[in-house]
C-alpha cells in the first residue's frame, strides 16, 4: 500500500499521497514492520520536499537515519545521506558545506558497501558542489575514482553525465 501512495506522489497527487503514506507507515509501525522504515521515511521526506516543507522533510530523514543505524536496516544509509544533502541544499542554498559533508558520507558508505550506482549518484551530486566552492581538483578526483571502477563502454545516462562533468572540470 505504501508503494501505491508513493505512486500518487510521483503522479502529482502529492498531498493525498503524503496522507496515505503517513497512514500506511503508522500501520506498519504498529505491526512491527520496521525493516523498510528507512526507505518509507526517505520517500515521505522526498514528498514533503516536493511541497516545499523542507523542515519536515529533513526531520523525516533524521528519523530514517536513526532507523538505518539499527542492525539489518542500514541498506539505505548512503541514499539517506544523499537525500539529506539535497534537502539541506534546498533549505539553506548558501551553505554548501553541510551538503558536501553528507555527500562525502554517502560516497564513503556506498564505496564501503560496494554500491556502485549509489556511489556514482553521490559523486555526480558532490562534484559540482566542490567545484562551486573552488575545489575543482577534488571534484575531478571524486569523478575519476568513480569512473575508474566502471566498465568501459557502458553508455548509461548517469555514466555519460559523469564523463561530461569530468570534461567540464578538466
Amino acid at each position: 500500500m505504501f508503494n501505491l501512495a508513493w505512486a500518487q506522489v510521483r503522479k502529482g497527487n502529492i498531498r493525498d499521497g503524503i496522507a496515505d503514506m503517513e497512514h500506511v507507515f503508522e500501520l506498519d509501525r504498529k505491526l512491527g514492520a520496521d525493516v523498510l522504515a528507512p526507505l518509507s521515511l526517505a520517500q515521505l521526506a522526498e514528498a514533503y520536499g516536493l511541497v516545499g516543507d523542507l523542515d519536515r522533510a529533513l526531520a523525516l530523514v533524521e528519523q530514517a537515519l536513526e532507523f538505518a543505524g539499527k542492525p539489518g536496516a542500514g541498506l539505505y544509509l548512503a541514499d539517506l545521506y544523499r537525500l539529506r544533502a539535497q534537502l539541506t541544499l534546498k533549505r539553506w542554498p548558501a551553505d554548501r558545506s553541510r551538503s558536501i559533508q553528507d555527500l562525502e558520507r554517502a560516497l564513503t558508505v556506498a564505496r564501503e558497501r560496494s554500491m556502485m550506482v549509489v556511489e556514482l549518484w553521490a559523486a555526480i551530486e558532490l562534484a559540482p558542489l566542490l567545484a562551486e566552492v573552488g575545489q575543482q581538483p577534488r571534484a575531478r578526483e571524486v569523478l575519476t575514482r568513480v569512473c575508474a571502477g566502471l566498465a568501459e563502454g557502458m553508455d548509461l545516462p548517469d555514466i555519460a553525465h559523469t564523463r561530461n562533468l569530468m570534461a567540464e572540470l578538466a
